[in-house]
């Protein structure tokens, strides 16, 4: 993978400077990106640069809808385990147990003495 040459530039550099930096990039497929009060408020990117991020975030969109539909089958799957049982509050749930656990542990370590 080449090494990208990445510019930044106030907005009113770029204002001035649009045409020239749209030519850059396209060109040379660097990256112009613009500030302002010294933060990226903007990128000036090209076509192919500009094409991966969509592909990237309809990947990403289609992962977090598969892995919602997969939470959601195993909460079913539960659920029917469960015979439609509510499943209580996990936080509630793991403090019970370590309370059970703290429970067990002290009562073996009084019985060794």
């Amino acid at each position: 993978m080449r090494e990208r040459k990445e510019s930044l530039v106030s907005v009113e550099e770029a204002g001035k400077r649009i045409a020239e930096f749209v030519e850059q990039v396209a060109r040379e497929g660097s990256r112009v990106v613009v500030t302002s009060d010294g933060k990226p408020v903007a990128a000036i990117v090209g076509v192919e640069d500009y094409l991966k991020i969509g592909s990237l975030e309809r990947k990403a969109e289609s992962r977090r809808k598969e892995m919602i539909r997969e939470i959601e089958s195993h909460r079913k799957a539960i659920l029917e385990r469960r015979q439609g049982a509510p499943i209580e509050d996990v936080v509630a749930l793991v403090r019970e147990v370590r309370e059970e656990r703290s429970d067990e542990l002290i009562d073996r370590l009084s019985h060794r003495s």
